[in-house]
């Protein structure tokens, strides 16, 4: 196991004032990993010398470690210690780095992502055939079907379908494919947070993606553009709430 010492200056000790202390320790940890080159497999050192390294408190260090192991940016193994994860969108240089309870992360991460569906809704509203047009429907109706069952994975499962079956058919594969990945990334927030955020606003989104579906059904482009950024904007209201209120010390249960 190599060994990491803290950068220069040391993240601590150039609090913000606004960003979360372990926000600060895994954005330093990936930092670490990144500066020592250490590839998947290699070992890391205990949270306590993490700690130590980085000038955070053991607490704040377990939190980074939370969130990077939910991430998939290292492996916590019970027993074993701490692992650098087999995940090569970190080693990748052009892919930024996204901390999922991060929240400029996450309005950034959104206000790509509305660009995306804005663009993808529009074109699907002049694009889809009839059959897309019928998987769109089917993936609303799995949404509804869902959301009446209160099954919070079926419903992820539906949300995704719905935006990947729009993207389908706007038939542009560079805007499909980015949108594919911002919905991945997304995804690591909905594993900590999302699932509270979204269990309060099922019927909204529901009503949300209807709207999204009647626009592209009628061929309204201008319409679905606007339904799309809607939906988008009125998520990123609520995950950003949620966000803040766990990094203030009340996390939803």
């Amino acid at each position: 196991m190599r060994s990491l010492e803290s950068p220069e200056g040391g993240e601590a000790s150039r609090d913000d004032g606004y960003t979360p202390g372990y926000v600060r320790a895994a954005r330093q940890i990936l930092s670490l990993i990144e500066r020592d080159g250490l590839s998947p497999g290699d070992r890391l050192p205990a949270e306590n010398e993490l700690a130590r390294t980085l000038g955070f408190s053991h607490t704040v260090t377990r939190e980074a470690v939370k969130v990077l192991s939910a991430v998939g940016k290292i492996s916590a193994q019970k027993g074993r210690g701490l692992y650098v994860a087999n995940d090569p969108v970190m080693f990748h240089d052009v892919e930024p780095r996204y901390i999922p309870l991060d929240v400029e992360d996450v309005t950034a991460l959104f206000e790509y992502r509305r660009l995306l569906e804005a663009e993808l809704a529009e074109f699907a509203a002049a694009r889809a055939t009839p059959s897309e047009m019928r998987a769109i429907k089917e993936a609303l109706d799995a949404y509804w079907a869902a959301l009446e069952r209160n099954e919070f994975t079926a419903n992820a499962e539906a949300d995704e379908a719905f935006h990947a079956a729009v993207a389908d058919a706007a038939h542009n594969k560079f805007l499909r494919a980015s949108a594919a990945n911002v919905r991945g990334l997304v995804s690591q927030s909905a594993a900590m947070v999302l699932q509270h955020v979204i269990a309060g606003r099922h019927h909204d989104a529901a009503r949300e993606h209807q709207a999204i579906y009647d626009a592209i059904q009628h061929g309204d482009g201008p319409a679905a553009r606007t339904a799309a950024v809607a939906h988008i904007d009125r998520t990123l209201v609520d995950v950003r709430k949620e966000i803040l209120r766990r990094v203030s010390g009340h996390p939803a249960e």
